[in-house]
């Protein structure tokens, strides 16, 4: 990611601090769940680090139709565990993440690959942050970054909570897509995840940009944060 990317991306950011007990919903981007060509898939109690977890909070479609991949989440450096609590929790390592779900590709109900779609991952984590640049979908990294809640967690080992929007706009429409991230450092725990995505056909893509309104939820403040980052470092270039 270039320098002059990075710091629109950064210009995204909300105010740290904002008070959000949950996840936005679409609507704040221009569709609702259960929309047409539209996914939802969300986590709030893992199973297990290795895989075979099931959206707990919901799915739509509910229930896939055949053939579609089943959606999963996996810790991939093999050194994390599942916390009392249903949070994916490393203490001796980064942990390395993976999620795989469907979405409209032309097997899946789209006409053809000229499409695009809108992907927003939202994560809460605790602890040690994530290392915001290494969110990427194929290949692609999001167009824009929103804090949507920050909050120190007290007891014993201390940290923040930190809930993050990712949103990326892909130029293509895939049967499946492939969300990889990573912590910062050892001891960051994965407590929530929600993904939502929007397929589009070539006839949205050449209508005005009127008709597609994404963005975040406007904020005071948010090129304070944003600058309050920069001098921090709170997202760091992509070597």
């Amino acid at each position: 990611m270039n320098t002059a990317s990075l710091t629109a991306v950064i210009a995204s950011v909300a105010t740290a601090g904002a008070a959000s007990a949950d996840f936005v919903s679409p609507d704040s981007f221009g569709w609702s769940r259960g929309t047409d060509n539209s996914f939802y898939a969300e986590w709030d109690f893992f199973e297990s680090p290795t895989g075979g977890n099931l959206p707990d909070v919901g799915q739509f479609p509910s229930t896939l139709p055949s053939g579609w991949t089943t959606p999963d989440v996996v810790e991939t450096s093999g050194t994390s565990f599942v916390t009392s609590g249903g949070n994916i929790y490393s203490f001796s390592a980064a942990t390395e993440f993976e999620v795989t779900i469907p979405s409209y590709g032309p097997q899946n109900g789209l006409r053809d690959r000229s499409s695009g779609t809108t992907v927003l991952v939202q994560a809460r984590t605790l602890g040690n942050e994530m290392d915001y640049e290494s969110m990427r979908i194929g290949g692609f990294d999001p167009v824009e970054i929103v804090e949507l809640n920050r909050d120190a967690v007290g007891g014993t080992f201390g940290g923040t909570l930190v809930d993050t929007l990712f949103r990326f706009e892909i130029p293509d429409s895939r049967n499946e897509y492939l969300i990889e991230f990573e912590a910062i450092a050892s001891s960051m725990s994965l407590d929530r995840l929600s993904i939502d995505t929007l397929t589009f056909d070539t006839l949205r893509i050449a209508q005005s940009d009127a008709v597609r309104v994404f963005g975040p939820v406007p904020s005071p403040g948010t090129a304070t944060a944003a600058a309050a980052l920069l001098a921090m470092g709170g997202v760091r270039r992509r070597r």
